[in-house]
């Protein structure tokens, strides 16, 4: 068994819930919701196309939980001039980024004004700055909406002046709204063995008169050190600038106690092992608060940790589905899977969301609270081609099929992934001709069905009568939507401005990017 030393000896939680039946005293102790991780490198997209890793919220949304990062005032950084807080013992060397959040109220007048809002920046090396959930302004990070990992430094070096920018980023009616607002912005470096800064205000452009300041320069913000993504995946802060133990998010467990009181469950366990249900237990005076919940990390952590937030076990929860089960001091179940739980998916957690018991997967994974938002029965089947991709010598009948009933078929042509908004719905088998001796057809299927997570999206590429030197030589299909995925904006090999110099791209502007080369560090 492991131990670990606690702030508090007692550990009430704020974290998660999740599924099965126990009882004790006046309540029951169940578990009511778990999480498998996924990769941080996966992208999803919001209601206004913009990507961010991990589950939801993204960190620069409004109702991200920001509770475990640490607070400063700015300017903030290291090695260029004034300096309030210093990070340099956190990121010299190790990471380019840093993360802040910053909430500030507005009036209604203010908020309803129709004058300019300026966000008033000194940044070294580059930024991304995010008003109420939306991007409102980026310098030497690429294209408007494109995602910057944690690891990857800025595309152009940022001035060595502690001089200001100021960026009219909207008109205030546009962008504020009444009671209380959140500023996010990333700044990036462009070599962690180099200075990095921030320093901002927000105001209002007045005509003729004083300037309205919304947040003075010197402000108290929430920060995160870029050693991770700062996503809404749960991770151990106690161990975030460890450099002898690996930066990532967790599995996670969640127990509720739907009792009036707490409930001792002192060596009580936790297993993924029927046969061995001892095989992480609880320590000495752990308890679930009354109607409360108890989050706990399944990340096989075999050594003490110091000051640790949360509890953790010596095993990991395997996505593809197993046995967990939660057991009291003398070995009695008192929570468990029926048989396993099923597979996990990216973005979703797996629990109980009313007092049926039923188990379903949760878009919105809510540690620490009630599970609520969308939940979904399981997942669409992936739909099957009649005809399998590849070098084709004639035309083809395709027909696209999924073994979920109910289910509605959407494709596209382009390359680009099928949704409901985009794409056409599939009613029946189409014809494939031949397009050129040097062209063929994508196709990709996307499956969608009520209550369920849309399936997997399904890709086929086919090539009809081509040139026979293509036949005898060896072949590299690569598909994707060509501007998320391949080129101008957002692609892999989207390239936009700069100049070579002795062969070399250089950047010779703020808005000039090369995905080529600048997708995280070796």
């Amino acid at each position: 068994m492991y131990r670990f030393l606690f702030k508090q000896v007692i550990h009430f939680l704020k974290c998660i819930s999740f599924l099965s039946i126990a009882g004790i005293c006046s309540g029951e102790v169940i578990i009511n919701e778990i999480s498998c991780k996924g990769t941080e490198r996966l992208l999803r997209w919001d209601a206004n196309d913009q990507p961010f890793a991990g589950n939801w919220p993204a960190w620069w949304a409004n109702q991200f939980d920001h509770s475990s990062w640490k607070t400063g005032r700015t300017p903030i950084g290291y090695d260029l001039g004034n300096i309030r807080t210093n990070l340099k013992t956190k990121l010299y060397g190790i990471s380019p980024s840093l993360y802040l959040r910053k909430s500030f109220s507005v009036s209604a007048q203010n908020a309803a004004s129709q004058r300019p809002l300026v966000l008033s920046i000194n940044y070294n090396d580059g930024f991304i700055a995010w008003l109420n959930g939306k991007e409102i302004s980026r310098a030497n990070n690429g294209e408007s909406k494109s995602h910057i990992y944690w690891d990857q430094v800025s595309y152009r070096t940022g001035s060595s002046s502690t001089r200001f920018t100021n960026l009219r980023v909207g008109t205030s009616k546009e962008l504020l709204m009444t009671g209380e607002n959140t500023l996010a912005i990333q700044v990036t470096n462009n070599d962690p063995l180099t200075s990095i800064r921030l320093e901002f205000s927000v105001l209002i452009d007045q005509e003729e008169t004083q300037d309205k300041v919304l947040v003075p320069t010197s402000s108290t913000v929430s920060y995160f050190p870029g050693l991770i993504e700062p996503g809404s995946d749960i991770h151990e802060p106690a161990i975030l600038d460890n450099k002898n133990i690996e930066n990532e998010s967790s599995d996670w467990i969640e127990l509720f106690n739907s009792g009036n009181s707490a409930i001792d469950i002192s060596n009580w366990s936790l297993s993924d092992d029927e046969n061995d249900p001892g095989k992480w237990k609880f320590p000495d005076t752990t308890l679930v608060p009354a109607k409360g919940y108890l989050v706990i990390l399944a990340d096989g952590m075999d050594e003490e940790i110091q000051d640790s937030t949360y509890l953790h076990t010596n095993f990991k929860l395997d996505s593809g589905g197993e046995f967990l089960g939660l057991f009291d001091e003398k070995g009695n179940s008192k929570s468990a899977f029926s048989n396993k739980f099923p597979k996990q998916y990216n973005f979703h957690s797996y629990g109980t969301v009313d007092d049926s018991g039923e188990l379903v997967y949760l878009s919105e994974p809510s540690p620490g609270s009630k599970n609520s938002g969308p939940a979904f029965s399981g997942k669409v089947k992936s739909p099957s081609f009649s005809t399998r991709g590849g070098f084709l010598d004639e035309n083809i009948e395709l027909e696209i099929t999924t073994e979920t009933p109910e289910s509605t078929i959407f494709y596209t042509t382009n390359g680009s992934e099928p949704s409901k908004t985009n794409g056409s719905p599939y009613t029946g088998p189409m014809i494939l001709r031949k397009v050129s001796e040097k062209k063929g057809h994508v196709i990709r299927a996307r499956a969608f069905s009520e209550n369920l997570i849309p399936s997997d999206t399904k890709t086929n590429t086919y090539l009809i009568d081509q040139d026979p030197k293509l036949l005898s030589s060896p072949t590299l299909i690569i598909t994707g939507d060509s501007e998320k995925s391949l080129f101008d904006p957002f692609g892999a090999f989207a390239i936009n401005g700069g100049q070579y110099v002795d062969n070399q791209w250089q950047p010779t502007s703020s808005s000039d990017y090369n995905n080529v080369i600048n997708r995280g560090r070796s």
